[in-house]
């Protein structure tokens, strides 16, 4: 069975809308349609039509060849309880209350969803829903190699029409010339044809499982025959098999990809095979999107932080290496984003309102236990003594960072998964401190940036004066466990603006409410209150 998708050029690549709930819909129906497919193929498609300015509605179809569903069952589908299946001895599982879930959800992204269906010849659900297009600065989403391949001409081999039109597309939307057939048999026409033209093709893209011929022998013909030396081959399946990898290089096979190509996918294993990417890379090597994801080194990063001038000073360091960020503010929402999307690498709080790091970690690995997967997730806290990296290391974190962070030891550290410890010592400097407000430690922070550094003083100036009255009530009611949590986001805060001196006095307290001894809190508060009257008075001048 063929699983394809299309993603039309006219779809915006920048909207807002909740994320989860649409995969959860599009999950649903295509599920579904594998799971009443025996053979033939699946096909999400994606389009969309502006209604303004700022708003876009976007049209989801999912197609399959599968057993169709009776006429008298299609208007019931969408009701609980309710199987297409209903025969005495069910082949398919099911509680019948998937595609009441998608109904709802979709009437709530402000759309409809409907089918078509005839027994024996498949199903076509449908589904509309209502997004705002995201008014921020274009991003560049193409590689700056991508110029290279303007006019290189390109084979597809590909006995399903569907995955043709797919890849004819894609190509022609990056001004490739592709040529498109059916079978091997007229492929190899066309490469002695175009030998003989002196327009031979650069690359070839072509599906293992076709009959008569399939990719691997019509590989072995393209490699035995001396005219055919300096074409590349891009072998893709839809089934893989163990050891196909194996027989790449071999076969001359210069990459291996598997369906549905994700398009950056794609893109990024054309520019490497016909070495516009990484001209320096061994050229034997076969490329899969296992080695082009440790090539490309971009992570898709999960930060689960409940300080939100933490929170954005990691998402523009992290984002100005071109990794992608997304923000949770607690344990219990990385869990929750976790079950619908996968993440290279989780950056992990310990402490935090909700479900702190520690708990949060120890129910993720509990999880991994049944599917085998293995997520990194590495703590980030305000203590480097031994005691704390060993607590985070048991509970099944792969390493530290110490808060306030370092942006060059924070990516490097991330980036190689080389764990490299601070000094325990050097959270007890800061008790010591008399700086007011180092600034140039702020500014190199901050990457120099005073765009960055205006934005974490104004979220400071926004979120301080409530951490400060928290602090007050904690100390009045003798609630040493507020006094810890408030005092903990506020210190974090201060640490990362390089508020030495203030930001150790709200360590005092944090370390008052965790060891339940305040009988000096008030008299600390009092000279932090004073610290931080000063500070902003510094803070001010930066962003004058």
């Amino acid at each position: 069975m063929e699983l394809a998708y299309r993603i039309k050029p006219d779809v915006p690549e920048r909207l807002l809308g909740d994320p989860v709930r649409i995969r959860q819909v599009v999950l649903n129906l295509v599920g579904n349609a594998v799971k009443f497919t025996d053979a033939g193929e699946v096909v999400l498609e994606v389009a969309s039509s502006l209604q303004s300015d700022h708003e876009v509605m976007l049209h989801f179809s999912v197609r399959d060849t599968g057993i169709g569903i009776p006429e008298d069952k299609v208007g019931k589908v969408f009701e609980p309880f309710t199987q297409a299946d209903c025969s005495t001895t069910r082949v398919y599982g099911g509680t019948g209350l998937g595609l009441t879930i998608c109904s709802k959800l979709v009437s709530l992204m402000g759309g409809g969803i409907w089918v078509e269906s005839e027994v024996g010849k498949g199903s076509k659900f449908y589904f509309d829903i209502r997004l705002g297009i995201d008014q921020g600065e274009e991003v560049q989403t193409l590689p700056i190699e991508f110029d290279k391949l303007r006019g290189v001409k390109v084979l597809v081999v590909d006995d399903n029409d569907t995955s043709r039109s797919i890849l004819k597309e894609i190509l022609q939307g990056w001004d490739v010339k592709p040529t498109l057939v059916d079978n091997s048999f007229v492929a190899l026409g066309l490469l002695r044809q175009a030998k003989e033209n002196n327009e031979p093709f650069l690359l070839a893209i072509l599906d293992l499982h076709m009959p008569q011929m399939d990719g691997l022998e019509l590989s072995q013909k393209i490699m035995d025959n001396p005219d055919h030396g300096d074409i590349k081959i891009i072998l893709l399946t839809s089934a893989t098999q163990r050891g196909d990898t194996k027989l790449g290089p071999d076969l001359g096979i210069a990459a291996y990809l598997t369906k549905p190509v994700r398009h950056s996918d794609l893109l990024n294993t054309i520019l490497t095979v016909l070495g516009a990417q990484n001209p320096d890379a061994d050229q034997h090597s076969l490329v899969t999107r296992h080695s082009l994801k440790e090539n490309r080194i971009k992570l898709n990063i999960l930060l689960a932080e409940d300080n939100p001038i933490n929170q954005r000073l990691a998402q523009a360091m992290l984002e100005s290496r071109g990794h992608t960020v997304s923000i949770v503010n607690n344990g219990a929402e990385a869990l929750s984003i976790l079950d619908a999307f996968t993440f290279d690498l989780v950056l992990m709080d310990v402490q935090m309102p909700v479900m702190d790091g520690i708990t949060a970690t120890e129910k993720i690995r509990e999880r991994e236990k049944l599917t085998g997967c293995h997520v990194p997730i590495i703590a980030m806290t305000a203590f480097a003594m031994k005691s704390d990296q060993e607590r985070c290391l048991a509970s099944g974190m792969d390493g530290c960072i110490t808060k306030p962070i370092d942006p060059r030891e924070t990516v490097t550290y991330i980036e190689s998964l080389a764990y490299k410890p601070k000094r325990a010592e050097q959270v007890e400097e800061y008790l010591d401190s008399s700086i007011v407000f180092d600034k140039k430690s702020f500014m190199e922070r901050c990457l120099n940036e005073t765009g960055l550094a205006a934005e974490l003083i104004k979220c400071f100036f926004d979120n301080y004066p409530n951490y400060l009255n928290d602090i007050r009530e904690a100390i009045e009611s003798d609630d040493q466990k507020k006094l810890h949590h408030f005092a903990h986001s506020l210190k974090g805060g201060l640490f990362n603006l390089s508020a030495l001196r203030s930001g150790s006095l709200a360590l005092e307290l944090e370390l008052m409410g965790k060891n339940s001894q305040l009988t000096k809190s008030k008299e600390v508060f009092n000279q932090l209150v004073k610290e931080m009257e000063r500070l902003v008075r510094e803070l001010k001048e930066v962003i004058s």
